[in-house]
């Protein structure tokens, strides 16, 4: 009796799949949460115990490492005055004490004084600054005569740490020589350290939230979301799909146990097939051949499966983690030059002037770093277009070249002239891998969530910023400016590795719709430069601020803070506080923006307030004028950079209605560059003219000025949005 169809195929209406729980994202966050707690109270506790230790052998090694260098400065002199008494000269009586002695300071700047006594402790000789308080520091103490068991013995005298060393004639003891350094001085050193010790701390925070946040996010969250994504397609009936899961942490094996399931199913369903066909062949009844064809087209309709002895489809799950770590190293290689890179310059220029008529030396210190802004802005819009024609992958690797080339030819330049040339290579390959970057992220992130995942971009950049601009300066005075530029370089091929491991979804996800009108872009500029309200926000916020950033931050503070005589490191610091106060206001002043309906007004008091912060330089020559202008710099900053985007749909509304929002952001961006080249350059030239307190003060009437500038013409034309309604536009 011939099998029925129905007792082989049960259909029912709704799939016996449980549907896969709501809350994973949400377990995932949690998940990711608890990692990041613990792995950062881990690093935390290590980190803090490896810097105390590390202060506390500082502090117990400076004082006799200070001991040994003044022994070296006291053998040197003690040699010569034994050598003169030698002669016959009687020791009181010795010409020409005060100069030689003098001839020690201008090279050892700890020295705080030189004093030579006789045997009875009398000082016969004394010079520096130092002098009369370690003379009065030493009168009466026993630290005036050196017993002879003492070697080089180093002794707390007063507020001086002194080294005395003996002075013979033949075996006979005559008087001691004593080098004084100031406690402070010391103070000051380990001061630096711990500085630098608390610098390092930071990064290696920062550093390992960023890392542990993208692998928490490629090995929790993605396979998750691809488990989930298999069941809810298991749910629906679908049968080609493999989950592609890792059978090395739970979810993997998980997900490999349903495509196991999945690979069962298939073979069932084709086993199925198979007999179906048979029990047509033998049957000589057309009805009972119908029903099984009926029953086979429902059960086609209801699931799908892969052809026969095709494989499954392996199910990608896209992750803005695959490019989060890749775009950290890139940028952070970029980064660990910006505290120094003016410096660097202006070493290169001394040591090979190059001559440029009409040009001084300061607005030629600037070039390298206008010339680098300006190469960024021509080739943002051209690496778009690569990266929609090559995909994420290719070109991010393609900047490998340019960034790598430029990183070391940066390093090894000889010239300013050099240097100008690797400069351009380092923002070619800079501007390809962002944009790659960004693209791909614009293309992964889900409908209603890009504005959250440009977040995770720009978060990068800033954090990366932070990073380089605290370890680029401890780096540029422990090893060197040329090393640190290796150091970076050495970074670039490591984001491009670690990018070519993480990024295994599709080139391209997502293919950009091609503009039907090419010369779009440029009437969109046209159209934007006719509109008063556009003209007069780029020329009171978008150039100005850009301005003041590369003009006072990237190539002022560097300069004036060496000319003040601090190092490196602290210029790194001091920088570091404009990223950081970017990080943390910038996200609360765009809701207070958003929730007061006052942009126009943030964006002009962000204005105000950095440009009159740097007018700190005019009144005190310290590192704490500095440190005041570039807090209000990140003050103000924070304050206008979002609103000033979101000021673009209010006074450009019917250009946003004709080209497109994203079009008309663009070139917000492309003209804003315009400041970023301009600012050194005029910030040199000020500099020339002015000194560092007038190039200061000119970046800051110029910002405040196109505020005021700003406000005048809206106030007067009044806001765009409601013009553009009541002109019938959205």
């Amino acid at each position: 009796m011939p099998t029925r169809t129905t007792d082989l195929i049960p259909i029912n209406a709704e799939s016996s799949v449980p549907t896969p729980d709501a809350s994973t994202a949400d377990y995932a966050r949690s998940i990711s949460r608890r990692i990041h707690a613990l792995t950062l109270f881990i690093l935390l506790a290590a980190l803090i115990g490896f810097s105390l230790f590390a202060m506390q052998a500082f502090e117990t090694r400076m004082a006799p490492e200070i001991g040994k260098k003044s022994a070296t400065i006291g053998r040197i002199l003690a040699a010569q005055i034994e050598r003169a008494v030698g002669y016959g000269i009687p020791f009181a009586k010795l010409v020409g004490m005060g100069p030689f002695l003098a001839s020690v300071f201008p090279d050892n700047p700890e020295v705080a004084y030189l004093l030579v006594a006789d045997a009875t402790g009398a000082i016969l000789y004394a010079a520096g600054p130092g002098a009369a308080e370690g003379q009065a520091a030493l009168a009466g103490s026993s630290a005036a005569m050196p017993h002879p068991e003492d070697a080089i013995p180093i002794r707390s005298v007063g507020t001086f740490y002194d080294t005395a060393l003996i002075i013979k004639r033949g075996d006979n003891r005559i008087g001691a020589l004593h080098i004084g350094v100031r406690q402070s001085f010391v103070r000051g050193q380990l001061a630096e350290i711990i500085y630098d010790v608390l610098t390092v701390l930071v990064v290696a925070l920062l550093v390992a939230f960023e890392m542990v946040a993208v692998l928490v996010a490629l090995r929790v969250a993605r396979p998750m979301a691809r488990a989930e994504r298999l069941l809810e397609r298991l749910r629906c009936g679908d049968f080609r799909y493999d989950g592609n899961g890792s059978k090395g942490d739970e979810v993997g094996r998980f997900t490999a146990a349903l495509a196991a399931v999945t690979r069962r199913v298939n073979e069932r369903y084709w086993r199925l097939v198979q007999e179906a066909e048979e029990i047509k062949a033998g049957q000589i009844d057309p009805g009972i051949v119908a029903r099984i064809e009926a029953a086979m087209s429902r059960l086609n309709a209801r699931f799908s499966f892969p052809a026969p002895g095709a494989s499954l489809i392996s199910l990608r799950e896209p992750s803005l983690a695959s490019v989060r770590g890749p775009l950290f190293l890139f940028v952070l290689a970029e980064e660990l030059s910006r505290s120094f890179m003016p410096l660097y310059i202006h070493q290169l220029y001394a040591a090979n002037p190059m001559v440029i008529p009409g040009l001084s030396e300061d607005v030629i210190i600037g070039l390298p770093i206008a010339l680098f802004m300006l190469c960024i802005a021509v080739t943002t819009p051209i690496a778009g277009q690569w990266a929609d024609r090559w995909g994420t992958r290719r070109l991010f690797i393609a900047a490998l070249l340019p960034g790598l080339v430029g990183a070391i030819g940066t390093a090894l330049a000889g010239s300013v002239l050099d240097l100008l040339w690797f400069r351009s290579l380092s923002a070619i390959g800079y501007a390809m891998a962002t944009i790659a970057c960004q693209g791909y992220i614009a293309q992964t992130a889900p409908a209603g969530g890009r504005a959250r995942a440009m977040a995770v971009f720009i978060g990068s950049i800033m954090l990366a910023a932070i990073c380089g601009a605290a370890i680029g300066g401890v780096l540029a005075d422990r090893i060197g400016y040329r090393a640190t530029f290796l150091i970076g370089a050495g970074m670039i091929p490591l984001a491009a590795a670690l990018l070519l491991a993480l990024l295994d979804e599709p080139e391209r996800l997502t293919k950009s719709a091609p503009n039907a009108d090419g010369q779009s872009g440029w009437r969109a500029f046209r159209a934007l430069l006719g509109n008063p309200r556009f003209v007069a926000l780029m020329l009171g916020s978008a150039i100005p601020a850009k301005m003041i950033l590369t003009g006072f931050l990237f190539f002022l503070a560097p300069l004036y803070l060496r000319h003040l005589g601090y190092e490196t490191a602290t210029g790194g610091r001091v920088m570091m506080s404009y990223f950081v106060l970017m990080i943390l206001l910038g996200p609360l002043a765009a809701r207070w923006a958003d929730r007061s309906n006052r942009h126009r007004s943030f964006v002009i008091l962000g204005g105000v307030l950095s440009g009159t912060g740097v007018f700190s330089v005019l009144y005190w020559n310290d590192l704490w004028a500095v440190l005041a202008g570039v807090t209000a710099l990140g003050l103000g900053q924070a304050l206008l950079t979002a609103p000033t985007l979101a000021l673009i749909p209010e006074i450009s509304a019917r250009e946003c209605q004709r080209f497109g929002q994203a079009t008309v952001l663009g070139a917000l961006r492309v003209i804003e560059r315009i400041g970023s080249v301009a600012g050194p350059l005029l910030a040199a030239w000020v500099l020339g003219q002015f000194g560092y307190a007038g190039s200061a003060a000119s970046s800051g009437v110029i910002v405040i000025a196109g505020s005021v500038l700003l406000g005048l013409v809206l106030l007067a034309l009044g806001d765009g949005r409601r013009t553009a309604t009541a002109r019938g536009l959205p």
